[in-house]
């Protein structure tokens, strides 16, 4: 066992309210922490991926925030013709992995950065899609859904935040919840 797996294994069976006591004690960072979280989620969700996708869904938008865990995505997900879209991907490749996702019926998966592929692109061939690490600002992940949900769309779009219950998933979920409800309520006219 690597002493990052160990580190994983531990910081994985921490309470979601302890986490803040932990990471002040651990020598660990909350950036690495969130990236081990999503490689260690990147398994899972590929099997939900592809339980969706061999039980009717015709193609599905995963959306991660880190490199690892997008390669690791695309990787166990071959054999739907994934294309994948991160902050490294060229103009002309991310137009060509989106006119493949919307066009051809043997690309059934896009795997995106939500920072790289969150904005200015539409994905209306799919209807589901899936938030594999949410971002913990509320307008990224409503960005991300959004490239579903747009002009173009025929079909009711299904989104969903995969997540570990009782892991700083939670907490994320929890704080973009919160900001959301925030924003809200500011917009809303006085009564």
């Amino acid at each position: 066992m690597t002493l990052e797996q160990d580190q994983t294994d531990r910081l994985m069976a921490v309470p979601v309210d302890d986490l803040p006591d932990v990471l002040r004690d651990e020598e660990i960072h909350l950036a690495t922490l969130r990236r081990m979280l999503g490689e260690v989620k990147a398994g899972p969700a590929a099997e939900w991926a592809r339980e969706k996708l061999t039980t009717g869904v015709d193609k599905i938008l995963l959306f991660a925030w880190h490199t690892e865990v997008i390669a690791t995505l695309g990787k166990l997900l071959l054999d739907f013709n994934p294309v994948t879209i991160t902050g490294a991907t060229s103009m002309h490749n991310r137009g060509l992995a989106v006119r493949r996702m919307q066009n051809d019926p043997g690309t059934r998966v896009f795997v995106g950065q939500i920072k790289a592929a969150g904005t200015a692109i539409t994905l209306t061939a799919a209807a589901h899609i899936a938030i594999v690490e949410p971002s913990w600002v509320p307008g990224e992940n409503e960005q991300v859904i959004a490239r579903a949900w747009r002009m173009g769309q025929a079909r009711p779009v299904i989104a969903s935040f995969l997540y570990v219950p009782n892991s700083l998933d939670q907490r994320i979920m929890r704080a973009f919840r919160r900001k959301a409800s925030e924003l809200l309520e500011l917009y809303q006219p006085p009564s």
